[in-house]
């Protein structure tokens, strides 16, 4: 039995390449691991049962004892696993950012939580760009696109002096000409293959994959994420009629202004 993260196991499929391999023979193969809001909830609520258990009290301690009920209108445990890409190392970190900061004090107020964010939304990217950053080394770079952008935009949002200017930045550094998002650039910027339309597509298909956009196709349908269903979208899917969603996860490091009261998702039973 082995334990690999998706991403991993996407880049070796994507390496093995010899005639005749089927990818789908193996799914039957697999057990994918998915976290609810429920499950996170209540690892959240053991740790921190177990921590203050060892250094303060023997009294059961909850994540009410500690916690702020509410974030502004919102459930303070759904405000941070808004800002989760659903896995136990997001929250838990975000939990220990707020408790660092909270030495001394007999409760984490929801001014603390959002305090917390500030440092949890660099951290976070910089774990994605880490994550990601054999297939895509340069990510730190294009993530430049979303920066101070409203959480909910579309493709006339993206104008062509900023995709010039992300173009240029991305091809004058040549220490990481293996980036395929690079490559897109030079023939992007060269006119020879890609218009800005498809270069553009491009990228948000990289962001969508990495899970800090969403997409929302039609006024009809739901947004996507690519961490809810493992559901790969083409470049050809972001139409311009389609509503991009950046994740909350990284608004506080982007500088990305809010533009509807809550991150659309199930919220706990």
């Amino acid at each position: 039995m082995i334990s690999l993260r998706k991403d991993l196991l996407d880049r070796v499929i994507a390496k093995t390449s010899y005639q005749g391999f089927q990818p789908e023979k193996y799914k039957d193969l697999y057990l994918p691991l998915k976290w609810n809001r429920d499950e996170l909830y209540d690892l959240v609520s053991k740790r921190i049962g177990q921590l203050f258990r060892e250094q303060y009290t023997r009294k059961p301690v909850t994540y009410e004892d500690v916690f702020s009920e509410t974030v502004g209108s919102q459930n303070s445990i759904d405000f941070m696993l808004d800002r989760t890409l659903m896995r136990p190392r997001d929250i838990i970190y975000f939990v220990n950012q707020c408790i660092s900061i909270s030495l001394g004090k007999s409760k984490i107020t929801a001014q603390t939580i959002r305090d917390s964010e500030i440092s949890y939304s660099k951290d976070r990217l910089d774990s994605l760009s880490y994550e990601w950053g054999a297939d895509y080394p340069l990510f730190h770079i294009y993530t430049n696109i979303l920066r101070r952008k409203s959480s909910v935009f579309t493709h006339s949002d993206i104008s062509r002096e900023m995709i010039d200017e992300l173009s240029i930045e991305l091809i004058l550094n040549e220490a990481h000409s293996n980036d395929p998002v690079r490559k897109w650039a030079i023939s992007y910027y060269e006119k020879s293959e890609f218009s800005r339309s498809t270069f553009l597509n491009k990228l948000l298909s990289v962001l969508y994959k990495i899970g800090i956009i969403g997409v929302k196709k039609d006024s009809h349908s739901s947004v996507v994420w690519y961490q809810d269903n493992d559901l790969t979208i083409s470049e050809s899917e972001f139409k311009r009629s389609s509503f991009i969603h950046i994740h909350p996860l990284v608004w506080r490091e982007l500088g990305v202004m809010p533009t509807t009261p809550n991150y659309k998702k199930k919220k706990r039973s």
